[in-house]
């Protein structure tokens, strides 16, 4: 997937994180934001030897990155961002499923039209 995606627009060769899958997911996704004039602020800290499946962590940080953050977007009494009509939220889930099997924490934070994640395994 990330290989087809990475025909579609600009290889950028910026090393974000170690794991090269992970790395490859962020530099598509922030290629995107960048074609798209959106400002983004990228901090990660993954060593090159992660303890959870490192493909499993690309699909999560696709998911933090692909999905859409509208200006009305809320979040729910638990914290995560509340998805509206069927077929939404699919993402979301995943990644919350995700943090639950390997006993993570995952804040989400909406501030002045800032979207920030923070994912800790």
């Amino acid at each position: 997937m990330l290989q087809s995606q990475n025909q579609a627009t600009p290889i950028i060769s910026r090393v974000y994180c170690e794991p090269p899958a992970v790395n490859a997911a962020v530099c598509h996704y922030a290629g995107l934001a960048e074609q798209a004039g959106i400002r983004l602020e990228i901090a990660l800290d993954i060593p090159s030897t992660v303890a959870v499946d490192a493909l499993e962590l690309s699909m999560v940080v696709s998911n933090l990155m692909g999905n859409p953050c509208a200006e009305d977007t809320v979040l729910d009494e638990n914290g995560y961002p509340l998805a509206y009509g069927d077929g939404h939220g699919i993402g979301s889930k995943s990644v919350i499923a995700f943090v639950k099997k390997y006993d993570g924490e995952l804040m989400y934070k909406i501030e002045n039209g800032v979207f920030r994640v923070r994912l800790l395994v």
